[in-house]
Protein backbone atom coordinates (compact mmCIF):
# COMPACT_ATOMS: atom_id res chain seq x y z
CA UNK A 1 0.00 0.00 0.00
CA UNK A 2 1.78 3.17 -1.11
CA UNK A 3 2.45 5.34 1.76
CA UNK A 4 2.13 9.06 -0.28
CA UNK A 5 0.22 9.78 -3.26
CA UNK A 6 0.13 12.61 -5.60
CA UNK A 7 -2.27 14.14 -7.97
CA UNK A 8 -2.15 16.86 -9.95
CA UNK A 9 -5.61 18.57 -10.35
CA UNK A 10 -6.47 21.57 -12.70
CA UNK A 11 -7.45 24.43 -10.67
CA UNK A 12 -9.97 27.15 -11.53
CA UNK A 13 -7.88 29.17 -13.71
CA UNK A 14 -5.90 26.25 -15.62
CA UNK A 15 -2.81 26.66 -13.04
CA UNK A 16 -1.86 22.96 -11.57
CA UNK A 17 -2.65 22.15 -7.86
CA UNK A 18 -0.73 19.38 -6.31
CA UNK A 19 -2.71 17.56 -3.41
CA UNK A 20 -0.92 15.23 -1.33
CA UNK A 21 -2.51 12.26 -0.26
CA UNK A 22 -2.00 10.10 3.53
CA UNK A 23 -2.87 6.34 1.61
CA UNK A 24 -4.81 4.57 -1.04
CA UNK A 25 -6.76 1.88 -0.67
CA UNK A 26 -5.97 -1.00 -3.13
CA UNK A 27 -8.90 -0.17 -5.60
CA UNK A 28 -7.57 3.63 -6.41
CA UNK A 29 -9.78 5.65 -3.98
CA UNK A 30 -7.42 8.23 -2.02
CA UNK A 31 -7.94 9.13 1.61
CA UNK A 32 -6.63 11.00 4.11
CA UNK A 33 -6.09 11.36 7.80
CA UNK A 34 -6.58 15.16 9.04
CA UNK A 35 -5.12 16.34 11.93
CA UNK A 36 -8.34 15.50 14.42
CA UNK A 37 -7.37 11.79 13.42
CA UNK A 38 -10.36 11.37 10.69
CA UNK A 39 -10.15 9.49 7.65
CA UNK A 40 -11.69 11.55 4.94
CA UNK A 41 -12.58 11.09 1.73
CA UNK A 42 -14.75 14.62 0.66
CA UNK A 43 -13.31 18.06 0.26
CA UNK A 44 -11.32 18.31 3.16
CA UNK A 45 -9.21 15.32 1.55
CA UNK A 46 -8.28 16.77 -1.47
CA UNK A 47 -8.65 20.99 -1.03
CA UNK A 48 -11.66 20.83 -3.70
CA UNK A 49 -15.46 20.69 -3.25
CA UNK A 50 -16.06 17.17 -3.90
CA UNK A 51 -14.68 13.53 -5.04
CA UNK A 52 -16.64 10.82 -6.82
CA UNK A 53 -15.46 7.40 -6.30
CA UNK A 54 -15.74 4.88 -9.29
CA UNK A 55 -14.23 1.83 -8.79
CA UNK A 56 -10.52 2.09 -10.31
CA UNK A 57 -11.13 5.69 -11.52
CA UNK A 58 -12.13 8.70 -9.73
CA UNK A 59 -13.78 12.18 -10.44
CA UNK A 60 -12.91 15.03 -8.56
CA UNK A 61 -14.50 18.67 -9.14
CA UNK A 62 -13.17 21.78 -7.79
CA UNK A 63 -14.79 24.79 -8.16
CA UNK A 64 -15.98 25.44 -11.22
CA UNK A 65 -13.87 22.45 -12.94
CA UNK A 66 -14.38 18.23 -13.32
CA UNK A 67 -10.85 16.31 -13.49
CA UNK A 68 -10.76 12.77 -14.34
CA UNK A 69 -8.05 10.39 -13.17
CA UNK A 70 -7.47 7.24 -14.19
CA UNK A 71 -5.16 5.85 -11.19
CA UNK A 72 -4.52 7.83 -8.17
CA UNK A 73 -1.41 5.75 -7.68
CA UNK A 74 -0.42 7.74 -10.53
CA UNK A 75 -0.18 11.71 -11.69
CA UNK A 76 -2.51 10.99 -14.45
CA UNK A 77 -5.93 13.55 -14.51
CA UNK A 78 -7.32 15.37 -16.88
CA UNK A 79 -9.70 18.65 -16.92
CA UNK A 80 -12.74 17.04 -18.38
CA UNK A 81 -15.67 19.72 -18.47
CA UNK A 82 -16.37 23.35 -16.95
CA UNK A 83 -19.39 23.12 -15.01
CA UNK A 84 -22.51 24.99 -15.27
CA UNK A 85 -22.98 27.86 -13.23
CA UNK A 86 -24.87 27.39 -10.15
CA UNK A 87 -24.25 23.89 -10.29
CA UNK A 88 -25.08 21.68 -6.69
CA UNK A 89 -24.84 17.83 -6.02
CA UNK A 90 -22.31 16.31 -9.02
CA UNK A 91 -22.69 12.88 -8.72
CA UNK A 92 -21.05 10.52 -11.89
CA UNK A 93 -20.47 6.99 -13.11
CA UNK A 94 -17.61 5.49 -15.10
CA UNK A 95 -17.29 2.43 -16.47
CA UNK A 96 -14.79 -0.37 -15.19
CA UNK A 97 -12.64 -0.63 -18.45
CA UNK A 98 -10.24 2.15 -19.28
CA UNK A 99 -12.26 3.89 -22.20
CA UNK A 100 -15.39 3.36 -20.55
CA UNK A 101 -18.15 6.63 -20.96
CA UNK A 102 -18.47 9.13 -18.40
CA UNK A 103 -21.52 10.60 -17.13
CA UNK A 104 -21.75 13.31 -15.00
CA UNK A 105 -25.55 14.66 -13.40
CA UNK A 106 -25.93 18.17 -12.00
CA UNK A 107 -29.02 20.17 -10.44
CA UNK A 108 -28.23 23.86 -11.69
CA UNK A 109 -30.28 26.60 -10.33
CA UNK A 110 -31.10 29.96 -11.72
CA UNK A 111 -29.29 33.06 -9.80
CA UNK A 112 -31.81 35.01 -7.39
CA UNK A 113 -31.83 38.62 -7.66
CA UNK A 114 -31.19 39.47 -3.82
CA UNK A 115 -32.31 43.01 -4.80
CA UNK A 116 -36.03 42.36 -5.54
CA UNK A 117 -38.52 41.71 -2.63
CA UNK A 118 -39.15 38.35 -0.84
CA UNK A 119 -42.39 37.71 -0.76
CA UNK A 120 -44.86 34.95 1.13
CA UNK A 121 -46.13 32.43 0.11
CA UNK A 122 -42.74 30.67 -0.83
CA UNK A 123 -43.46 29.93 -4.54
CA UNK A 124 -40.98 26.78 -5.17
CA UNK A 125 -38.28 27.54 -8.12
CA UNK A 126 -37.34 25.52 -10.70
CA UNK A 127 -34.09 24.16 -11.38
CA UNK A 128 -33.06 21.94 -13.98
CA UNK A 129 -31.02 18.39 -14.04
CA UNK A 130 -28.27 18.44 -16.64
CA UNK A 131 -26.37 15.60 -17.63
CA UNK A 132 -23.08 15.54 -19.43
CA UNK A 133 -21.22 13.17 -21.88
CA UNK A 134 -18.01 13.62 -24.01
CA UNK A 135 -20.22 12.85 -26.92
CA UNK A 136 -23.23 15.76 -26.18
CA UNK A 137 -21.80 17.89 -23.61
CA UNK A 138 -24.25 19.67 -21.23
CA UNK A 139 -27.90 18.76 -21.98
CA UNK A 140 -30.82 19.14 -19.82
CA UNK A 141 -33.14 16.27 -19.07
CA UNK A 142 -35.57 17.85 -16.69
CA UNK A 143 -37.24 20.14 -14.63
CA UNK A 144 -37.75 19.78 -11.35
CA UNK A 145 -38.86 21.53 -8.11
CA UNK A 146 -36.47 23.61 -5.88
CA UNK A 147 -37.25 21.06 -3.17
CA UNK A 148 -35.19 18.23 -4.93
CA UNK A 149 -32.18 17.35 -3.63
CA UNK A 150 -30.01 14.10 -2.75
CA UNK A 151 -29.05 13.32 -6.42
CA UNK A 152 -27.56 9.62 -7.21
CA UNK A 153 -26.51 8.08 -10.63
CA UNK A 154 -27.25 4.45 -11.73
CA UNK A 155 -23.93 2.72 -12.69
CA UNK A 156 -24.77 3.05 -15.92
CA UNK A 157 -25.16 6.58 -15.76
CA UNK A 158 -29.08 5.91 -17.62
CA UNK A 159 -31.23 6.87 -14.38
CA UNK A 160 -30.63 9.36 -11.85
CA UNK A 161 -32.77 9.55 -8.92
CA UNK A 162 -32.96 12.07 -5.94
CA UNK A 163 -35.87 12.97 -3.07
CA UNK A 164 -38.14 15.65 -3.30
CA UNK A 165 -38.76 17.29 0.08
CA UNK A 166 -42.22 18.22 1.52
CA UNK A 167 -40.43 21.91 2.50
CA UNK A 168 -38.36 24.13 0.65
CA UNK A 169 -37.73 25.03 4.14
CA UNK A 170 -35.09 22.23 6.16
CA UNK A 171 -36.85 20.55 7.78
CA UNK A 172 -35.83 18.54 11.29
CA UNK A 173 -38.05 15.52 9.98
CA UNK A 174 -37.14 15.62 6.13
CA UNK A 175 -40.49 14.17 5.00
CA UNK A 176 -40.35 13.60 1.37
CA UNK A 177 -40.30 11.15 -1.35
CA UNK A 178 -37.85 9.38 -3.84
CA UNK A 179 -38.04 9.69 -7.56
CA UNK A 180 -36.28 8.78 -10.63
CA UNK A 181 -35.52 10.16 -14.20
CA UNK A 182 -34.26 8.70 -17.11
CA UNK A 183 -31.04 10.93 -17.72
CA UNK A 184 -32.09 11.66 -21.73
CA UNK A 185 -33.59 15.07 -22.96
CA UNK A 186 -36.86 16.14 -22.16
CA UNK A 187 -37.34 13.39 -19.57
CA UNK A 188 -40.16 13.08 -17.14
CA UNK A 189 -39.40 12.51 -13.67
CA UNK A 190 -41.45 9.75 -11.45
CA UNK A 191 -42.24 9.28 -7.85
CA UNK A 192 -41.98 5.96 -7.05
CA UNK A 193 -42.21 5.88 -3.18
CA UNK A 194 -45.25 6.96 -1.27
CA UNK A 195 -45.84 8.81 1.81
CA UNK A 196 -42.07 7.97 2.21
CA UNK A 197 -41.71 9.68 5.40
CA UNK A 198 -38.55 10.90 6.13
CA UNK A 199 -35.91 10.09 3.35
CA UNK A 200 -32.05 9.61 4.31
CA UNK A 201 -29.74 8.41 2.03
CA UNK A 202 -30.18 6.49 -1.30
CA UNK A 203 -28.13 4.30 -3.79
CA UNK A 204 -27.65 1.73 -6.15
CA UNK A 205 -26.48 -2.26 -6.87
CA UNK A 206 -23.46 -2.41 -8.03
CA UNK A 207 -25.19 -3.92 -11.49
CA UNK A 208 -28.58 -1.53 -11.27
CA UNK A 209 -30.27 -4.09 -10.62
CA UNK A 210 -32.01 -2.59 -7.33
CA UNK A 211 -32.44 0.81 -5.72
CA UNK A 212 -31.69 0.76 -1.83
CA UNK A 213 -32.83 3.57 0.02
CA UNK A 214 -33.76 4.68 3.75
CA UNK A 215 -37.23 5.88 4.66
CA UNK A 216 -39.26 5.05 7.40
CA UNK A 217 -41.97 5.62 6.00
CA UNK A 218 -43.71 7.57 9.14
CA UNK A 219 -45.18 10.68 8.55
CA UNK A 220 -46.71 11.46 12.29
CA UNK A 221 -43.46 10.71 13.67
CA UNK A 222 -40.52 10.98 11.08
CA UNK A 223 -38.26 12.23 13.25
CA UNK A 224 -38.27 9.60 16.09
CA UNK A 225 -38.76 6.49 13.94
CA UNK A 226 -35.63 5.30 12.48
CA UNK A 227 -34.91 5.00 8.86
CA UNK A 228 -34.93 0.92 7.63
CA UNK A 229 -33.24 0.21 4.39
CA UNK A 230 -35.16 -1.00 1.90
CA UNK A 231 -34.57 -2.21 -1.67
CA UNK A 232 -36.98 -1.67 -4.93
CA UNK A 233 -36.21 -3.70 -8.55
CA UNK A 234 -34.74 -0.92 -11.13
CA UNK A 235 -37.59 -0.63 -13.68
CA UNK A 236 -36.66 2.69 -14.98
CA UNK A 237 -39.99 4.93 -14.80
CA UNK A 238 -41.95 1.93 -13.60
CA UNK A 239 -39.97 1.60 -10.55
CA UNK A 240 -42.44 1.33 -7.41
CA UNK A 241 -42.19 0.90 -3.79
CA UNK A 242 -44.95 -1.42 -3.63
CA UNK A 243 -43.20 -4.62 -3.37
CA UNK A 244 -39.98 -3.18 -1.70
CA UNK A 245 -38.42 -5.48 0.68
CA UNK A 246 -36.83 -4.26 3.73
CA UNK A 247 -33.51 -5.61 4.37
CA UNK A 248 -33.02 -4.13 7.70
CA UNK A 249 -34.68 -4.57 11.20
CA UNK A 250 -37.46 -1.57 12.22
CA UNK A 251 -36.50 0.38 14.89
CA UNK A 252 -32.56 0.58 13.97
CA UNK A 253 -30.68 3.22 12.82
CA UNK A 254 -28.50 2.02 9.29
CA UNK A 255 -25.13 3.97 9.87
CA UNK A 256 -23.56 2.52 6.20
CA UNK A 257 -24.82 0.61 3.25
CA UNK A 258 -22.76 -0.70 0.15
CA UNK A 259 -22.88 -2.94 -2.67
CA UNK A 260 -19.78 -4.23 -3.35
CA UNK A 261 -20.93 -6.30 -6.72
CA UNK A 262 -24.09 -7.33 -8.09
CA UNK A 263 -25.19 -9.26 -5.44
CA UNK A 264 -23.92 -9.03 -2.10
CA UNK A 265 -25.11 -6.37 0.58
CA UNK A 266 -22.68 -4.55 3.19
CA UNK A 267 -24.32 -2.34 6.02
CA UNK A 268 -23.66 -1.47 9.50
CA UNK A 269 -26.26 -0.61 12.03
CA UNK A 270 -25.79 1.42 15.26
CA UNK A 271 -26.61 -0.13 18.58
CA UNK A 272 -26.76 1.94 20.98
CA UNK A 273 -23.14 2.96 21.20
CA UNK A 274 -21.70 0.29 18.92
CA UNK A 275 -21.43 -0.38 15.30
CA UNK A 276 -21.84 -3.57 13.65
CA UNK A 277 -21.28 -4.43 10.30
CA UNK A 278 -22.90 -7.15 8.43
CA UNK A 279 -22.29 -9.32 5.26
CA UNK A 280 -25.03 -10.74 3.19
CA UNK A 281 -24.26 -12.89 0.25
CA UNK A 282 -27.87 -12.44 -1.46
CA UNK A 283 -29.03 -9.00 -1.43
CA UNK A 284 -32.44 -10.22 -0.70
CA UNK A 285 -32.34 -12.93 1.87
CA UNK A 286 -30.78 -12.87 5.08
CA UNK A 287 -29.90 -16.40 4.56
CA UNK A 288 -25.90 -16.97 5.59
CA UNK A 289 -25.89 -13.09 6.61
CA UNK A 290 -22.42 -12.73 8.90
CA UNK A 291 -21.10 -10.12 10.61
CA UNK A 292 -17.42 -8.54 10.59
CA UNK A 293 -14.89 -8.32 13.34
CA UNK A 294 -14.27 -4.50 12.76
CA UNK A 295 -17.18 -2.63 11.73
CA UNK A 296 -17.44 -0.57 8.28
CA UNK A 297 -17.46 3.31 9.21
CA UNK A 298 -17.34 4.22 5.31
CA UNK A 299 -19.26 3.33 2.11
CA UNK A 300 -15.52 3.53 0.28
CA UNK A 301 -14.35 -0.34 0.21
CA UNK A 302 -11.77 -1.54 -1.50
CA UNK A 303 -10.26 -4.91 -1.92
CA UNK A 304 -7.16 -6.71 -1.53
CA UNK A 305 -4.96 -9.54 -3.07
CA UNK A 306 -7.02 -12.49 -0.61
CA UNK A 307 -10.30 -10.87 -2.13
CA UNK A 308 -10.77 -9.85 1.15
CA UNK A 309 -12.85 -5.78 1.37
CA UNK A 310 -10.71 -3.27 2.75
CA UNK A 311 -12.24 -0.44 4.47
CA UNK A 312 -11.98 2.12 7.37
CA UNK A 313 -12.91 1.59 10.96
CA UNK A 314 -13.56 2.42 14.13
CA UNK A 315 -14.46 2.38 18.07
CA UNK A 316 -13.79 3.66 21.43
CA UNK A 317 -10.76 1.84 21.38
CA UNK A 318 -9.46 1.84 17.82
CA UNK A 319 -8.37 5.02 16.35
CA UNK A 320 -9.42 5.57 12.28
CA UNK A 321 -7.84 2.61 10.88
CA UNK A 322 -7.76 0.49 7.90
CA UNK A 323 -9.49 -2.85 8.15
CA UNK A 324 -10.35 -6.09 5.96
CA UNK A 325 -13.24 -8.45 5.82
CA UNK A 326 -10.82 -11.06 6.69
CA UNK A 327 -10.35 -9.83 10.25
CA UNK A 328 -6.94 -7.94 9.57
CA UNK A 329 -6.07 -4.43 10.68
CA UNK A 330 -3.83 -1.72 9.94
CA UNK A 331 -3.48 0.44 13.21
CA UNK A 332 -2.85 4.07 12.42
CA UNK A 333 -0.47 5.83 14.01
CA UNK A 334 -0.91 9.29 15.40
CA UNK A 335 0.69 11.96 17.86
CA UNK A 336 1.20 11.19 21.13
CA UNK A 337 -1.17 14.44 21.73
CA UNK A 338 -3.71 12.55 19.74
CA UNK A 339 -3.07 9.05 21.84
CA UNK A 340 -3.94 10.75 24.91
CA UNK A 341 -7.58 11.37 24.37
CA UNK A 342 -9.43 8.66 25.45
CA UNK A 343 -13.32 7.66 25.34
CA UNK A 344 -15.21 4.95 26.97
CA UNK A 345 -18.79 3.61 27.42
CA UNK A 346 -20.49 3.68 30.68
CA UNK A 347 -23.35 2.98 31.91
CA UNK A 348 -25.81 4.32 35.08
CA UNK A 349 -29.74 3.79 35.70
CA UNK A 350 -31.64 6.68 35.59
CA UNK A 351 -34.10 7.47 38.77
CA UNK A 352 -37.00 5.28 36.76
CA UNK A 353 -35.07 2.32 36.38
CA UNK A 354 -34.03 3.05 33.10
CA UNK A 355 -30.10 2.17 31.85
CA UNK A 356 -29.17 4.82 29.97
CA UNK A 357 -25.38 4.92 28.69
CA UNK A 358 -23.04 7.68 28.17
CA UNK A 359 -19.66 8.79 26.97
CA UNK A 360 -16.62 9.31 29.47
CA UNK A 361 -13.79 11.36 27.96
CA UNK A 362 -10.46 11.73 29.35
CA UNK A 363 -6.97 11.45 28.95
CA UNK A 364 -4.06 9.47 30.88
CA UNK A 365 -3.22 13.08 32.88
CA UNK A 366 -6.86 13.63 34.10
CA UNK A 367 -7.26 14.31 37.72
CA UNK A 368 -9.89 12.68 39.78
CA UNK A 369 -11.08 16.23 41.00
CA UNK A 370 -10.93 17.42 37.67
CA UNK A 371 -14.08 19.36 36.88
CA UNK A 372 -16.63 18.06 35.35
CA UNK A 373 -18.02 19.38 31.65
CA UNK A 374 -21.49 17.85 30.59
CA UNK A 375 -22.22 18.19 26.76
CA UNK A 376 -25.60 17.72 26.08
CA UNK A 377 -25.92 16.42 22.45
CA UNK A 378 -28.05 17.97 19.91
CA UNK A 379 -30.55 16.44 17.59
CA UNK A 380 -31.87 15.18 19.62
CA UNK A 381 -32.84 12.19 17.46
CA UNK A 382 -29.19 11.51 16.07
CA UNK A 383 -27.21 8.45 16.74
CA UNK A 384 -24.04 8.59 18.36
CA UNK A 385 -21.50 5.29 18.15
CA UNK A 386 -18.52 5.17 19.98
CA UNK A 387 -15.70 6.63 18.35
CA UNK A 388 -11.97 7.79 19.17
CA UNK A 389 -12.25 10.44 16.35
CA UNK A 390 -15.31 11.74 18.88
CA UNK A 391 -12.71 13.50 21.37
CA UNK A 392 -10.03 13.50 18.63
CA UNK A 393 -12.26 16.00 16.49
CA UNK A 394 -12.65 19.45 16.71
CA UNK A 395 -15.39 20.33 14.26
CA UNK A 396 -19.11 19.55 15.54
CA UNK A 397 -18.22 18.24 19.13
CA UNK A 398 -14.65 20.02 20.23
CA UNK A 399 -13.02 18.09 22.91
CA UNK A 400 -9.58 17.93 22.76
CA UNK A 401 -8.67 21.92 24.07
CA UNK A 402 -10.89 20.67 26.78
CA UNK A 403 -9.34 17.54 27.81
CA UNK A 404 -5.67 18.68 27.24
CA UNK A 405 -6.44 21.45 29.71
CA UNK A 406 -7.70 18.88 32.40
CA UNK A 407 -11.49 18.90 32.50
CA UNK A 408 -14.03 15.45 32.33
CA UNK A 409 -15.90 15.61 29.78
CA UNK A 410 -19.31 13.24 29.23
CA UNK A 411 -22.25 12.90 26.83
CA UNK A 412 -25.26 11.27 28.01
CA UNK A 413 -27.07 9.50 25.24
CA UNK A 414 -30.57 11.24 27.25
CA UNK A 415 -33.54 9.50 25.98
CA UNK A 416 -34.70 10.69 22.72
CA UNK A 417 -31.30 9.71 20.50
CA UNK A 418 -30.83 7.23 17.68
CA UNK A 419 -30.04 3.96 17.88
CA UNK A 420 -31.77 2.31 20.85
CA UNK A 421 -35.30 1.88 19.58
CA UNK A 422 -38.14 3.65 18.59
CA UNK A 423 -39.49 3.81 22.22
CA UNK A 424 -36.74 5.38 23.79
CA UNK A 425 -36.36 7.97 20.74
CA UNK A 426 -40.30 8.68 21.17
CA UNK A 427 -39.18 8.86 25.00
CA UNK A 428 -39.20 12.64 25.13
CA UNK A 429 -42.21 13.66 23.02
CA UNK A 430 -44.24 16.09 25.31
CA UNK A 431 -41.32 15.60 27.87
CA UNK A 432 -38.36 17.65 26.32
CA UNK A 433 -36.66 19.12 28.85
CA UNK A 434 -37.57 17.16 31.48
CA UNK A 435 -36.96 13.57 31.28
CA UNK A 436 -33.74 13.68 29.20
CA UNK A 437 -32.54 16.73 31.97
CA UNK A 438 -33.17 14.05 34.62
CA UNK A 439 -30.96 11.57 32.26
CA UNK A 440 -28.52 14.56 32.67
CA UNK A 441 -28.44 14.90 36.33
CA UNK A 442 -28.56 11.12 36.82
CA UNK A 443 -25.37 11.44 34.83
CA UNK A 444 -23.55 13.59 37.14
CA UNK A 445 -24.26 11.89 40.22
CA UNK A 446 -23.75 8.60 38.94
CA UNK A 447 -19.71 9.92 37.49
CA UNK A 448 -19.62 11.87 41.16
CA UNK A 449 -19.06 8.29 42.92
CA UNK A 450 -16.27 7.24 41.19
CA UNK A 451 -14.70 10.62 40.95
CA UNK A 452 -14.09 14.13 43.21
CA UNK A 453 -15.03 17.18 41.53
CA UNK A 454 -17.45 18.40 44.02
CA UNK A 455 -20.05 20.91 42.94
CA UNK A 456 -17.68 22.16 39.42
CA UNK A 457 -19.75 21.36 37.19
CA UNK A 458 -20.17 22.73 33.74
CA UNK A 459 -22.72 21.74 30.50
CA UNK A 460 -22.24 23.02 26.93
CA UNK A 461 -24.06 21.99 23.64
CA UNK A 462 -25.16 22.82 20.40
CA UNK A 463 -28.53 22.59 18.76
CA UNK A 464 -30.66 20.78 20.70
CA UNK A 465 -27.97 21.04 23.31
CA UNK A 466 -27.93 24.79 23.13
CA UNK A 467 -31.32 24.45 23.89
CA UNK A 468 -30.72 21.58 27.26
CA UNK A 469 -27.55 24.20 28.13
CA UNK A 470 -30.10 26.50 28.64
CA UNK A 471 -32.86 24.67 30.24
CA UNK A 472 -29.98 22.99 32.71
CA UNK A 473 -28.86 26.53 33.72
CA UNK A 474 -32.73 27.59 34.17
CA UNK A 475 -34.23 24.71 36.01
CA UNK A 476 -31.42 23.04 38.22
CA UNK A 477 -28.37 24.73 40.20
CA UNK A 478 -26.14 22.15 39.32
CA UNK A 479 -24.32 23.55 36.75
CA UNK A 480 -21.79 26.20 37.90
CA UNK A 481 -21.48 28.02 34.21
CA UNK A 482 -22.73 26.93 30.63
CA UNK A 483 -22.02 27.37 26.60
CA UNK A 484 -25.13 27.97 24.50
CA UNK A 485 -24.57 27.08 21.30
CA UNK A 486 -26.85 27.79 17.61
CA UNK A 487 -29.55 26.70 20.23
CA UNK A 488 -33.43 27.69 20.85
CA UNK A 489 -35.58 28.94 23.69
CA UNK A 490 -39.09 28.86 22.59
CA UNK A 491 -40.59 26.13 20.29
CA UNK A 492 -43.61 28.31 18.87
CA UNK A 493 -41.18 31.03 17.74
CA UNK A 494 -38.64 28.86 16.79
CA UNK A 495 -41.40 27.21 14.33
CA UNK A 496 -42.81 30.54 13.38
CA UNK A 497 -39.21 32.57 12.47
CA UNK A 498 -37.92 29.54 11.26
CA UNK A 499 -40.72 27.82 8.99
CA UNK A 500 -40.36 24.44 9.70
CA UNK A 501 -44.10 22.89 11.66
CA UNK A 502 -41.77 19.91 11.62
CA UNK A 503 -40.29 19.48 14.82
CA UNK A 504 -43.45 21.32 17.00
CA UNK A 505 -45.84 18.89 15.28
CA UNK A 506 -43.93 15.65 16.44
CA UNK A 507 -42.52 16.60 20.02
CA UNK A 508 -45.39 19.12 20.94
CA UNK A 509 -48.72 19.28 18.90
CA UNK A 510 -50.27 21.11 16.15
CA UNK A 511 -48.55 24.23 15.65
CA UNK A 512 -51.94 26.01 14.54
CA UNK A 513 -53.33 26.23 18.17
CA UNK A 514 -53.72 29.57 19.93
CA UNK A 515 -53.51 30.84 22.51
CA UNK A 516 -50.61 28.90 23.77
CA UNK A 517 -51.56 26.51 26.28
CA UNK A 518 -49.52 25.43 29.21
CA UNK A 519 -48.55 22.31 27.63
CA UNK A 520 -47.28 24.37 24.76
CA UNK A 521 -44.93 25.84 26.28
CA UNK A 522 -43.82 23.85 29.36
CA UNK A 523 -40.69 23.27 28.28
CA UNK A 524 -39.40 26.42 26.90
CA UNK A 525 -36.50 28.37 28.79
CA UNK A 526 -37.74 31.36 27.45
CA UNK A 527 -40.00 32.09 30.49
CA UNK A 528 -37.52 30.47 32.62
CA UNK A 529 -34.57 33.13 31.59
CA UNK A 530 -35.33 34.85 34.94
CA UNK A 531 -34.23 32.15 36.94
CA UNK A 532 -30.65 31.63 35.39
CA UNK A 533 -27.81 32.92 37.61
CA UNK A 534 -24.61 31.06 36.30
CA UNK A 535 -22.34 32.54 33.70
CA UNK A 536 -23.76 31.53 30.12
CA UNK A 537 -21.54 32.11 26.84
CA UNK A 538 -23.52 32.33 23.37
CA UNK A 539 -22.00 31.20 20.35
CA UNK A 540 -24.25 31.36 17.19
CA UNK A 541 -24.32 31.80 13.50
CA UNK A 542 -25.43 34.85 12.17
CA UNK A 543 -27.52 33.26 9.28
CA UNK A 544 -28.60 30.29 11.37
CA UNK A 545 -31.88 29.35 9.73
CA UNK A 546 -33.22 26.43 11.81
CA UNK A 547 -32.42 27.78 15.13
CA UNK A 548 -32.74 31.24 14.60
CA UNK A 549 -29.89 33.75 16.19
CA UNK A 550 -32.35 35.99 17.88
CA UNK A 551 -33.07 33.23 20.50
CA UNK A 552 -29.07 33.59 21.45
CA UNK A 553 -29.33 37.46 21.48
CA UNK A 554 -32.20 37.22 23.91
CA UNK A 555 -30.86 34.87 26.16
CA UNK A 556 -27.88 37.37 26.03
CA UNK A 557 -29.97 40.03 26.54
CA UNK A 558 -32.05 38.59 29.08
CA UNK A 559 -29.13 38.14 31.35
CA UNK A 560 -27.32 41.13 30.84
CA UNK A 561 -30.15 43.03 32.31
CA UNK A 562 -30.49 41.16 35.78
CA UNK A 563 -26.42 41.61 35.94
CA UNK A 564 -25.26 38.00 35.03
CA UNK A 565 -22.13 37.74 33.80
CA UNK A 566 -22.43 36.56 29.66
CA UNK A 567 -21.10 37.51 26.09
CA UNK A 568 -22.50 36.61 23.31
CA UNK A 569 -20.80 36.19 19.32
CA UNK A 570 -22.14 36.00 16.23
CA UNK A 571 -20.28 34.37 13.60
CA UNK A 572 -20.80 35.96 10.12
CA UNK A 573 -21.75 33.93 7.23
CA UNK A 574 -22.47 30.73 9.34
CA UNK A 575 -25.51 28.86 9.56
CA UNK A 576 -26.18 25.90 12.01
CA UNK A 577 -22.49 25.20 13.22
CA UNK A 578 -19.80 26.73 12.47
CA UNK A 579 -17.48 25.68 8.90
CA UNK A 580 -15.23 27.85 9.02
CA UNK A 581 -11.54 26.63 10.28
CA UNK A 582 -11.18 30.37 11.78
CA UNK A 583 -14.26 30.23 13.51
CA UNK A 584 -14.06 27.34 14.76
CA UNK A 585 -10.71 27.94 16.47
CA UNK A 586 -12.29 30.58 17.66
CA UNK A 587 -14.90 28.80 19.22
CA UNK A 588 -12.81 26.20 20.64
CA UNK A 589 -10.59 29.26 22.25
CA UNK A 590 -13.73 31.04 24.12
CA UNK A 591 -15.09 27.94 25.10
CA UNK A 592 -12.13 26.87 26.91
CA UNK A 593 -11.25 30.37 28.20
CA UNK A 594 -15.18 30.74 29.40
CA UNK A 595 -15.09 27.68 31.39
CA UNK A 596 -11.40 28.55 33.17
CA UNK A 597 -12.74 31.53 33.82
CA UNK A 598 -15.21 29.56 36.26
CA UNK A 599 -13.16 27.17 37.49
CA UNK A 600 -10.02 28.35 37.93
Amino acid sequence: MDKEVVLSLCGPSAETDVFRFDGVLPNGVAYKINDDGQFTFDKASFGCDDVICCTTHMIVYKHENVVFSRNVNKEISSKLVALPEQSSEVVACVGTDVDAAITIACFVREERDGSLPIIYPHIPEPKTIKVWRMESGWETIAVVTECAERLCISPNGQHVVFAVMKNHIPEEGERGNWFICATTPAATPQQFTIDAGRVGEIGFTANGSHILYTANYSMDRPITTHCPLFAVEMKGNDTTDVNKQQLTPSGSHVQVFVSPNEKELIYTLVEGTLEVSFHRRDLLSAEGETTFKYPVCCEHLGSDENGDFVYITESATIAPSLATSGGDLTVSKFSDVLEQFQIEVVSYTASDGTTIESFHCFTKDTKKDAPLLVNAHGGPAVPFPARRSLVMGNVRYTYRQLLAAGYRVIMPLFRGTLGYGDAFCQANINNQGVIDLQDIKDAVAFMGKSFDFGDNVGIFGGSYGGFMTMRALAMTDLFKGGVCMYGFIHSRMMTMEGGDPSWEEEYVGPVNVWPLTEKITKSDVFYNLGKIESPTLFLHGADDDICMPSASLVGYRSLKHRGIRTECVMYPGERHGFDKPEFQRDRDIRVLKWFNSIFL
